[in-house]
């Protein structure tokens, strides 16, 4: 029984305030009540010779400014050079304890046989973050002390660690552990009536994501996409941004400020009296998280994600709600990386097991060359399945994949495939990159 190896006992630094995502997952699951306890902290509670899986997290907040902390390992005496400690002052922390416990702590993981990491789960380390990393002296100490870096990750490196279930266990936890998600849960179902719309699309922030805004600008001059068979919604955070936008002009203004999640909160339940002021929101988990009706009303979804390396809630969500769907997310760069085998969004989900609808799509918009070029062959195969018309989705082949697919969502973010994934991650040397390609 998995329940019984589960020994793990996690350290963190004394100061750690918000503590490793991952071990928040696992509360929130009632996952930590299989651990050796609450989390340790390093020179506040003694440590113990004894058979259990003993892992300690860095304060992630290092890799926030990598480049700053990389400045600081090249120095001596670093707390005499003043312009360095100016920057320092960024991380809102005291100059002469971090880094210097960071590197204490590390010592102490090695006298004490403790394997040590730092949780990124909630940020990814794609090519073009990892052609810069890199090359820094943060991450030469990171290898040279064995450090593992959890995160979302499409490199194969030791010291890399891809968490690319992350998101299926924090959407399915969310979806049903948050109360603002609960009506999602309540939905009536439409899998034989005739739906209202053929596209359905609940995209990101408009104002900072610049591949939604190429999107809606192209997507609104091509009149076979837009009309009332394509439902869209965007999420409107920091509208002060999008002012600095090159599509912000007359023309296009109104694609900043129509349709936001914001504005139909208020049409997407009839219990729903108040819109979601996201200022007011201090959880870490923002309620677009739930399945919306519009959503459950549509043939197809069309999830536009951050980046390819990893799947989100935003991948989740159709998957959950029992859709077809097709991912975009900006490609990779292999002539700049010089990094094989990597896969772009939809045809990495399907290394992951997940099925993807190749007799309704073809994804060779994938392999553009670049982001706009993806983009507009995107938009010309969005306009050339609307025009097969409804019965695409019919196909028998097309309703097992939708079936198959939620099927392994919910094992696969499942309390018991979790742990053992944990497990796994914990204490087999292969990274879950190898070994999260079984269905």
């Amino acid at each position: 029984m998995v329940t019984r190896e589960m020994k793990l006992e996690i350290w963190t630094d004394l100061d750690y305030k918000e503590r490793p995502g991952i071990w928040n997952l696992c509360a929130v699951r009632g996952i930590t009540d299989y651990f050796t306890g609450d989390l340790k902290r390093v020179e506040k509670d003694k440590f113990e010779e004894n058979e259990n899986v003993k892992i300690y997290f860095a304060d992630r907040s290092i890799m926030d400014n990598w480049d700053i902390a990389s400045k600081v390992l090249l120095l001596e005496d670093y707390s005499n050079h003043s312009s360095i400690k100016y920057e320092y002052a960024s991380w809102k922390r005291n100059f002469n304890i971090f880094l210097p416990v960071f590197q204490r702590n590390i010592n102490w993981c090695k006298e004490h046989n403790v394997q040590p990491y730092i949780d990124m789960v909630w940020e990814s380390i794609d090519d073009h973050y990892f052609r810069q990393f890199k090359e820094c002296r943060l991450w030469k100490y990171i290898v040279d002390n064995d450090i593992k870096i959890i995160c979302h990750t499409p490199i194969n490196h030791p010291n890399l660690i891809d968490a690319n279930r992350f998101f299926e266990f924090e959407f399915i936890s969310t979806l049903y552990g948050d109360v603002k998600n609960h009506s999602s849960l309540f939905l009536k179902p439409k899998w034989n009536e005739k739906k209202k719309y053929f596209y359905c699309s609940h995209m990101g922030c408009i104002s900072t994501k610049y591949e939604i805004q190429r999107f809606l600008v192209h997507a609104m001059e091509e009149k076979e996409l837009w009309n009332d068979e394509f439902f869209w919604s965007v999420l409107n955070k920091r509208p002060e941004l999008g002012e600095e936008s090159p599509y912000y002009t007359s023309k296009y203004k109104h694609l900043f400020e129509a349709n936001t999640w914001e504005s139909k909160t208020v049409n997407y339940y009839d219990s729903t009296t108040e819109s979601w002021d996201p200022n007011s929101y201090k959880s870490n988990v923002n309620p677009e998280r739930r399945i919306s009706p519009q959503m459950i009303d549509s043939e197809c979804y069309v999830a536009f994600e951050n980046t390819y390396a990893y799947h989100t809630e935003k991948t989740m969500k159709p998957i959950y709600a029992q859709l077809p769907f097709i991912i975009f997310a900006p490609p990779y760069d292999l002539n700049k990386t010089g990094i094989p085998g990597l896969l772009n969004a939809n045809a990495r989900l399907k290394k992951h097991g997940y099925e993807i609808f190749e007799e309704v799509f073809d994804y060779s918009f994938e392999d553009k060359g670049n982001t706009e070029d993806m983009m507009d062959e995107f938009i010309k195969e969005l306009i050339r399945v609307k025009k097969e018309g409804r019965k695409i989705w019919q196909q028998p082949s097309v309703k097992e994949k939708i079936r198959y697919n939620h099927y392994l969502l919910l094992k696969r973010a499942s309390t018991e495939e979790m742990m053992k994934y944990l497990y796994k991650i914990f204490t087999e040397k292969t990274t879950p990159l190898l070994l999260s390609n079984d269905k």
